[in-house]
């Protein structure tokens, strides 16, 4: 597969099969993910790769967390929809009124999140303490590698900020320094077809609405 093809077959993928992924396609998922750019060639980014009964158990706790209706407290703070831009948040409701569409209301969605989406495995994406804020491109940009070395091998993927509200929980399960700040979680596993949620669509704008040319 090549690599637009790759971007233009790659999906959100909101519910996963019961179906494990094999820890030498993970690894090598990372490894090509390594290949993005890196501000000096900092790479100041660490994958912690969850599955099997660890990640198990990640699930439950956090499967109570919410039902407790324990609040979120993810380590890189989750921007207030209100503090967006305008178009940001136009977009953003625009996708929230097609999932109402799709799906009749938000609450299939909701019960996926909450059940980290029966993702097999979870990549964990974490910076240094004090990073620089050009870390976050750096981070994004391995991130997005792993994501379309996933597609290329017939893995879907979902980057969430779901993963990763209840960093008490994951810590307590997985080695994370303490001068590491947990910034993203990234489902990996295969594609359910028949998952109502896995139908969201997420249209991008036209080109002409965000590029400007100068020859």
């Amino acid at each position: 597969m090549e690599a637009y093809q790759a971007l233009e077959r790659r999906r959100s993928t909101r519910w996963f099969l019961d179906r494990p992924v094999a820890i030498e396609d993970l690894k090598k998922i990372a490894e090509l993910g390594l290949r993005s750019p890196s501000w000096v060639n900092s790479q100041p980014y660490h994958a912690h790769i969850v599955t099997g009964s660890t990640l198990a158990k990640i699930k439950e706790e956090f499967l109570a967390a919410s039902q407790a209706g324990k609040a979120s407290q993810p380590e890189l703070a989750a921007t207030p929809r209100k503090d967006w831009s305008q178009d940001a948040q136009e977009h953003m409701a625009h996708w929230q009124a097609g999932v109402k569409t799709t799906l009749g209301d938000m609450e299939p969605l909701q019960e996926a999140a909450i059940h980290l989406y029966n993702a097999p495995a979870v990549v964990y994406l974490t910076l240094p303490k004090g990073y620089s804020p050009w870390s976050l491109y750096d981070l994004g940009g391995f991130g997005m590698g792993m994501i379309i070395a996933a597609t290329e091998r017939g893995i879907a993927s979902l980057p969430a900020y779901r993963f990763v509200v209840y960093p008490d929980i994951i810590r307590k399960y997985v080695t994370i320094p303490e001068d590491e700040v947990l910034i993203l979680g990234i489902g990996l596993g295969y594609r359910d077809p028949s998952a109502v949620v896995n139908r969201i669509t997420a249209p991008r704008k036209p080109l002409t609405e965000l590029l400007d040319y100068k020859e």
